[in-house]
């Protein structure tokens, strides 16, 4: 009967952290997101005897950066995959990728 309650506890839990997720904007998500990385970090940066918590730096970048918008949910169309997939690997294509693109204009 424990576990049942410790389930229901942590279902609880985690439906709450859900909400007041999808409550927060987009730029405090980003900031949040940005805040757990550097978190991660943490028992690192107390070994240096740093703080763990963004520079202010990193925020100024963030507000420097506009949200970009994702495209819909879900998996691509055959199509778009027959497409990227012709794009890629067809011969009769000249299209080599970004590294081709940068190494031109390099040699220019």
């Amino acid at each position: 009967m424990n576990e049942i309650k410790e389930i229901i506890d942590n279902v609880t839990v985690f439906t709450l952290i859900r909400q007041i997720w999808n409550a927060l904007e987009e730029g405090e998500k980003r900031k949040a997101f940005i805040e757990t990385r550097y978190y991660g970090f943490r028992k690192l940066k107390a070994f240096f005897n740093l703080d763990w918590k963004p520079p202010q730096e990193v925020y100024d970048r963030l507000k420097e950066y506009p949200i970009l918008q994702c495209g819909p949910i879900g998996r691509p169309s055959i199509q778009d995959l027959k497409k990227e997939f012709r794009k890629k690997f067809d011969p009769r294509n000249d299209y080599v990728g970004y590294g081709h693109s940068l190494l031109k204009e390099i040699n220019q």
